[in-house]
């Protein structure tokens, strides 16, 4: 993602309860309402950690703010493609995260469903199948945006190839294409399998890209 340094620093996520007390006097003190108000914040807080895994993708080019509100201060402009983690949604404005931990308001009709991933290392390695020794599909800079396909047995368990395919390095890009696509249970270790926009795919370790 391309942008300048925003005007003032977008403030931290803060927390719902700030002490005990602050609980205690909102949920009472007899048994019953202390069982109520425990499995209300059980379930607040399981929604929220749910929204913090939620990923959307960047539709077109648009200006991000400080604020819910196309009169707040204008941050940057952020690129078609560009994954960015949803949290907190309110009133067709949404507060979502980039890649660089950067919490910004971008309107709700910008975000779609596709998976995206953006590189993160300095030289990501796409090879032919989920192993250290296969052979290199292509390798791909900082900030190369790359569209996530959905993990199957059959890709999963892919063997290297008897060939060796030529390497390539990719550069960013502002507008890859998009694919619907859901995912669960990537761990940092996982390798993920990928696609650029120019049709070369092949699987990438998910500690190399940000956005699953």
């Amino acid at each position: 993602m391309n942008k300048q340094p925003p005007k003032n620093t977008p403030e931290p996520r803060q927390s719902l309860v700030r002490s005990s007390w602050h609980a205690q006097s909102w949920c009472g003190t007899s048994f019953s309402s202390r069982v109520l108000c425990s499995a209300f914040f059980s379930t607040l807080f399981a929604s929220i950690n749910a929204l913090a895994l939620d990923f959307s993708s960047v539709t077109t080019p648009t200006v991000l703010y400080d604020a819910p509100s196309a009169k707040a201060t204008p941050l940057f402009v952020i690129y078609p493609g560009t994954p960015v983690e949803r949290v907190i949604n309110v009133d067709g404005w949404i507060k979502v995260r980039d890649s660089q931990g950067t919490l910004a308001w971008i309107e709700k009709k910008y975000l779609g469903n596709s998976r995206q991933l953006i590189v993160t290392a300095q030289r990501a390695q796409i090879r032919t199948a989920a192993e250290d020794l296969a052979p290199l599909v292509f390798e791909a800079e900082r900030d190369v945006i790359l569209t996530l396909i959905p993990a199957s047995p059959a890709t999963a368990s892919a063997s290297p190839s008897s060939s060796t395919a030529p390497s390539v390095t990719l550069k960013p890009t502002a507008s890859p294409k998009a694919a619907p696509t859901a995912v669960s249970n990537i761990k940092a270790t996982d390798w993920i399998k990928v696609k650029h926009r120019d049709g070369q795919q092949g699987f990438i370790k998910s500690n190399q890209v940000w956005g699953w």
